[in-house]
């Protein structure tokens, strides 16, 4: 979605997909960003998103929106067949992350710091 940021028809779009991305999720309260700075890394509310989305942009990079509840196939190539990957991979996926987390206990309260030090990771030294 390459529309004007402060389009009508953009806002409605955001909102489309906010709201189609909270049906899809286990926690409407917490999802993935997937603006242009966040790129899918760090945990916001649809408000933060929403926010994030008019004012950033969306990553223009996330075209198979597999964490947002998107079904899609993907071709893959093993010993030269074609495989298909059944969508119910990516939310084989979704579990495992989640699993990660609840095993690390990474709760709502752990989240911010959390994110800071994967932002932190990210400066250069």
């Amino acid at each position: 979605m390459s529309k004007d940021k402060l389009s009508k028809e953009y806002v409605d779009r955001v909102d489309q997909f906010l709201a189609f991305a909270s049906a899809h999720t286990t926690d409407s309260e917490l999802m993935r960003c997937l603006c242009q700075s966040c790129a899918n890394l760090k945990f916001k509310t649809p408000r933060e998103i929403k926010y994030h989305l008019l004012s950033k942009g969306i990553d223009q990079r996330y075209t198979s929106w597999i964490w947002h509840g998107e079904v899609t196939y993907t071709r893959g190539y093993t010993s030269g067949k074609a495989t298909f990957v059944e969508p119910s991979t990516y939310k084989d996926i979704a579990n495992m992350v989640e699993m990660v987390q609840d095993a690390f206990e990474l709760s709502k309260e752990n989240l911010k710091l959390f994110q800071n030090l994967l932002e932190d990771a990210e400066k250069p030294l």
